[in-house]
């Protein structure tokens, strides 16, 4: 279906049994919308009549700054489809916007999407708190740097090492905490040797992790 484009809001109609438009929300995608408007990748849906069957806050805020609307015209729909599209959306997730910027071309956003990819075993929290300079906000904006690589690729490949041996290896926490205290191939080595089951134990947190890690590195 052909997606649409317009600054005529008063075109659009609301359906009274919608749930009521929240002006907080509106604000905040406003905002979005001001920086970067990507109403297209989520146009407004509309029946024929053009009553707004989802998307009356996207319309609401776009008609705040006067921003161009996005918009599909599907026949057919009815006021029950409210109900189904409401519950059959969800929210992009931290995923959703690393793929979104990687398909878009950003090679920091292509990289970080093959490095969780490639150390698939890790959890993704674990590789951007490592791989990268930037938070949920700056990922989400398309801002996020990648910081070294060759650093992060390095923890990875200890982490592999010590997955076959320690089934927590693979633990955020444990990942974190060994980025930060052991600094070098020779350090690693270190821990890899002294190491052992009885040794090396899951913790409870970051700090515990980093405690028990730098026992086998004295």
């Amino acid at each position: 279906m052909e997606i649409l484009k317009t600054k005529d809001y008063g075109a659009f109609k609301f359906i009274l049994s919608n749930r009521e438009v929240d002006m907080n929300h509106v604000k905040k995608l406003a905002k979005s919308i001001q920086r970067n408007n990507l109403l297209y990748v989520r146009p407004i849906i509309c029946d024929d009549k053009m009553n707004v069957i989802d998307g009356q806050h996207r319309l609401e805020a776009a008609k705040s700054i006067s921003a161009e609307v996005y918009y599909m015209k599907v026949p057919n729909l009815t006021k029950a489809d409210i109900a189904v599209l409401n519950c059959a959306q969800k929210n992009w997730t931290r995923a959703d916007f690393i793929n979104f910027y990687a398909l878009e071309g950003n090679p920091n956003y292509k990289q970080l999407a093959n490095l969780i990819n490639e150390y698939y075993y890790a959890s993704p929290t674990a590789i951007i708190k490592i791989a990268t300079d930037g938070n949920s906000t700056d990922i989400r904006n398309g801002t996020m740097k990648l910081r070294d690589l060759k650093r992060a690729r390095q923890v990875f490949d200890w982490v592999r090492k010590l997955q076959d041996r320690f089934e927590f290896a693979t633990d955020t926490d444990f990942i974190i905490a060994l980025s930060q205290v052991v600094n070098n191939q020779k350090a690693f080595d270190a821990l890899h040797k002294s190491a052992s089951s009885k040794s090396l134990k899951k913790g409870g947190s970051l700090s515990e992790y980093k405690v028990t890690i730098e026992s086998h590195l004295k």
